[in-house]
């Protein structure tokens, strides 16, 4: 899972690293303050919000999503009614199976989630997203959790995009799921690190996607953000083809990025909260200066990582940060323009 991180739209500079859509109009009140008399709540505890900036606000439990939709105002209003009262139930659904979405995936796990007693058709098509991005994974200690926010935030987007929406966002804590029609675009910037100096909204690193990208899904991991990391990256993001890809990828490589040193402190996962679901691993809770060489360490053992991904097809591209360090993996992409995040675009 990758990090929870600030939600599109806002501005949590010091607070951590993470994708936000329209940064230069970001304020705190802005994106906090809900239209008088828009706030809708399911009997299972779901809330519904339209924002004053004309996004929407879905919370459960720990699933937090920013929504933006654009197309006719008759086709948005039946997919947003329609998809909420799944996403209402979804929770629940999962609770119920979550034993085997905290079991590691092995070459004897079947990837095929159908079976399992959710009883609701959302919550199937996440536990099989969460699934299949494991798959190629294997190799390494995994669980469907790594997958969970972009997995959630793909089948959300799915369902309101085949409206016929022309534009469809979610941001999952910071896993986003796009769904572009032809001629459409959406604007994606990088927060500041809390190490880094204090930037405004309109100096953060931009993407800007357009609908013909094969682009559909961002996500940044790091020890930094609200889930653990093995790793003493600051920041990893990926783009792949879902954001449930780019959900167990930043994690991996947030993860790959180890070294021994000194400055590093961990702690068992199971110290810092008995339900995760890794156990006794140590985790990443502090990262203090790193010398030259173990900078180079870590990044290298992250990029080699990510590099393998992407010969295998299973990222797009990815941006490794640690401290001042940064490392980009991946060639232009068609469809994406850059501004401060790398050259990456074309």
């Amino acid at each position: 899972m990758a990090d929870r991180q600030p939600l599109a739209g806002t501005l949590m500079q010091g607070q951590g690293s993470g994708l936000v859509s329209d940064p230069a109009s970001a304020t705190p009140a802005a994106r906090a303050r809900p239209v008088a008399g828009t706030l809708r709540q399911a009997p299972g505890g779901a809330t519904c919000c339209l924002l004053s900036n004309g996004q929407w606000h879905w919370q459960h439990g720990p699933i937090d999503l920013l929504i933006g939709v654009d197309g006719e105002a008759a086709l948005v209003e039946a997919a947003l009614a329609e998809v909420f009262a799944e996403f209402a139930d979804l929770m629940a659904a999962l609770v119920t199976c979550l034993p085997l979405l905290r079991s590691p995936v092995t070459n004897a796990t079947d990837l095929n989630a159908d079976r399992w007693p959710l009883g609701q058709p959302m919550a199937h098509a996440v536990a099989n997203r969460m699934l299949a991005a494991c798959g190629s994974h294997r190799q390494s200690f995994v669980t469907p959790m790594i997958a969970v926010a972009g997995s959630v935030a793909d089948v959300v987007c799915e369902r309101l995009a085949r409206a016929g929406l022309r534009r469809v966002f979610v941001n999952n804590g910071g896993d986003i799921a796009l769904r572009l029609q032809p001629g459409q675009s959406l604007r994606l910037a990088l927060a500041p690190l809390r190490a880094e100096p204090a930037l405004a909204p309109g100096q953060w690193p931009v993407l800007t996607i357009h609908g013909h990208a094969a682009v559909r899904g961002v996500a940044t991991s790091g020890w930094r953000g609200r889930s653990f990391s093995l790793g003493v990256a600051d920041a990893v993001t990926v783009l792949a083809a879902s954001a449930s890809a780019a959900d167990a990828a930043a994690t991996l490589i947030a993860n790959a990025t180890n070294v021994e040193s000194t400055a590093v402190l961990r702690r068992r996962a199971c110290d810092l909260d008995e339900q995760s679901d890794l156990g006794q691993r140590l985790v990443t809770t502090e990262v203090g200066p790193l010398t030259a060489r173990e900078t180079c360490m870590a990044v290298s053992a992250g990029q080699a990582v990510a590099e393998s991904m992407y010969k295998e097809g299973e990222i797009i591209a990815a941006r490794i940060v640690l401290g001042s360090s940064r490392q980009l993996v991946g060639a232009p992409i068609v469809g994406v323009a850059v501004d401060g995040f790398g050259q990456l675009g074309s």
